[in-house]
This record gives structure tokens, sequence and C-alpha cells, in this order.
């Protein structure tokens, strides 16, 4: 399957506690793709840019502005369980090779490194190829000495197309009864004959 997806970031650490100003949210978005290795349980492949976080401050009597930002790719398994015939729950867990960036006034810091993200969310089947979903994703400790660190919590909607998929059709069997109906006939009685002597004339 291949997918999109849009949504918020909150980097949970995105400025220092002297900042005079700081945005921590922003736009995230991101493409995905998958394999789905039987009913429950799938591998993808995302490419997501987690947006900025920027903050001001105050050095030598002169406000400057700083931006963070966080690309990268996240590997994770994917697993699922069906709650009706369309809609599912799922859970992934994987690693995110991030990119991040801090630009100042004067200079751009760049680092990149791995780290653990978790998620959870729900699909909703629109049609045999056309599935939604509704997610929530962990990434923890992004960034470094460097750059700066912190967690980032995004949550997202998203729309993907399945190759090949078709949901289930369900059967139903109809049973007729018929009744037959079974004439029994019987062989006709023959009579042993009677005779007797005439008594009188009529």
């Amino acid at each position: 399957y291949l997918g999109g997806k849009i949504g918020i970031n909150y980097y949970q650490h995105g400025c220092e506690s002297w900042s005079i100003s700081c945005d921590k949210n922003s736009t995230m978005s991101g493409f995905f793709a998958g394999y789905q290795l039987n009913n429950n349980l799938a591998l993808e492949v995302s490419y997501l840019d987690l947006g900025k976080a920027e903050a001001a401050y105050l050095e030598a009597s002169n406000k400057h502005i700083y931006q963070g930002s966080m690309t990268g790719i996240n590997l994770s398994a994917v697993g699922s369980i069906d709650l009706t015939a369309d809609l599912s729950l799922f859970a992934k867990a994987g690693l995110f090779n991030w990119y991040g960036e801090n630009k100042g006034p004067f200079s751009t810091i760049k680092a990149d490194d791995w780290s653990p993200s978790l998620g959870v969310g729900m699909s909703y089947q629109l049609s045999d190829s056309w599935q939604a979903r509704l997610q929530y994703e962990y990434f923890h400790h992004l960034g470094d000495d460097n750059i700066g660190g912190t967690n980032a919590h995004t949550t997202s909607i998203g729309i993907s197309y399945q190759f090949g998929r078709t949901r289930p059709v369900i059967i139903t069997n109809t049973v007729t009864n018929t009744v037959t109906k079974i004439v029994m006939e019987s062989a006709p009685v023959e009579l042993e004959e009677v005779t007797f002597s005439v008594l009188f004339d009529f």
C-alpha cells in the first residue's frame, strides 16, 4: 500500500527556559509505503517532515530567532486487529532515522541519528482499495547536545491505496426443505368365498 498523511506536531522540549517567545507546535506531513504480511501484521516505511519549532532569545540586548526542524525515515512494524469488517485498531513500533537542523542568525547546526518511535491509531476501509487512518505517534529523544534535544508528539490523518486487496464476502447459504409426500397403496385383499345352504325360496 501507498499513502500520505498530514497533521500537527508538538515538540515537547522545543525551547530553552530562558526564551522570550516560543512556538513548539508545527504542521507535519509525510508519505508512507507498506507491505501486509498477513491480516494482522505489516511492515511500513515512511518519510516524515515534523515541521519547525521557533524560539526567540535575548542576546546582548538583541532579539535573535532560532528555528529547529526534523525530517527523517521511520521504519516500523504494524500490528492490527479488526473490530468490524471495515474498522480496525493498530499499534506500531519502530526506529526513526532523523535529520535535524538548528538555524540561528549566524550559523546552522546539523545532526542525525536514530531514535525509537511508537504509535497507535485506527483505520477505516472506505472501499476495497482505499483506507483512511487516524493515528498518534511518539518519537523519543530527537536531537543531541549540539542542536538540542526533544521528544515529538504527532497526530495525523491519512489515506492509503491498497493494491490487490478485496474485502471478504459474506456468503449466506439458504437451505430449502423439500417435503415429499409418499402415498402407500395397499394390495387388494381377496376374501374367501363363503357358501351356505339355501333355507328359503327367497
